[in-house]
């Protein structure tokens, strides 16, 4: 009698495929391009949408950055690193942290 479980036990196990999990690509800016974005960012508040542009900074690499104080509200910050960034007195409202390293 033929035992249903030796077609099994005849084929080799396939090990699984492992994938390495990808990390979002970080963008690299310079303190003095970040800077035009945050007085932008500023002038795009003010006036509601007319003038300047909205701070989109998602998947950037902002970590050690001096930000206190910087007006981020309403901004883009998904999947930033801001690890160890001076986020002192900033200004975060409505700004999206989703994904973000604020670890210190």
């Amino acid at each position: 009698m033929d035992d249903p479980l030796n077609r099994f036990k005849e084929q080799p196990l396939e090990e699984p495929q492992q994938t390495e999990k990808e990390e979002p690509a970080v963008k690299n800016i310079p303190e003095k391009e970040l800077k035009q974005i945050l007085e932008d960012h500023k002038k795009w508040l003010r006036s509601k949408g007319q003038e300047g542009v909205y701070a989109d900074l998602r998947e950037t690499d902002l970590s050690q950055m001096n930000l206190a104080s910087a007006n981020l509200a309403g901004s883009n910050l998904g999947k930033a690193d801001l690890r160890v960034a001076d986020l002192r007195s900033a200004k975060l409202i409505g700004a999206n942290l989703s994904g973000a390293n604020l670890s210190w």
